[in-house]
């Protein structure tokens, strides 16, 4: 999804490079209605739907997606590992230790550590991070720590299975 937003967001600039072609160009674009009339140029005459054509139409950038119900686990092994982290480090560390197969979005992460902090697995305090801003930087409980030998357990388990159905006759 970010990478089809990331790639409406090229065009529209793209298409922004042709404001100077416009009478007044953006900064005093053209009236409408019964003030003066212009042709618009060909980009301005798409439409909405074809704008959605052409969005589904980008190609979607590829990458794997986090396995459903791994996202825990992978947030509190990084946890295990590295000590406490903000989310940014967090998401990075998962990015980098995949090799940039795996990553993190946000609009995951976030809510992910949220629920987390609510059920006592990481701790959260604000502190200043190595760039001079303001971070909630997140700690494994030793809640957490169950919580992540329970999460593996399941994975193995689940990962087993798995091996044993795809596995040649």
């Amino acid at each position: 999804m970010w990478g089809r937003m990331l790639s409406c967001a090229r065009l529209l600039i793209g298409l922004a490079g042709f404001a100077h072609t416009l009478p007044g160009g953006l900064s005093n674009p053209p009236q409408v209605g019964n003030l003066p009339h212009f042709d618009a140029p060909p980009f301005f005459k798409i439409g909405i739907a074809s704008i959605g054509r052409l969005l589904y139409s980008l190609p979607m950038e590829v990458r794997a997606e986090i396995p459903p119900g791994t996202l825990y686990m992978l947030i509190l092994k990084t946890l295990m590992r590295m000590g406490p982290l903000h989310g940014y480090g967090i998401a990075q560390h998962i990015q980098q230790t995949s090799g940039d197969v795996l990553r993190v979005e946000e609009g995951s992460l976030y809510p992910a550590l949220q629920r987390m902090l609510i059920k006592g697995w990481v701790s959260g305090e604000w502190k200043q991070s190595e760039n001079n801003r303001r971070a909630r930087f997140y700690k494994l409980t030793p809640a957490g720590r169950k919580q992540l030998a329970a999460e593996l357990a399941e994975f193995e388990r689940v990962m087993g299975a798995i091996a044993r159905v795809i596995q040649p006759a």
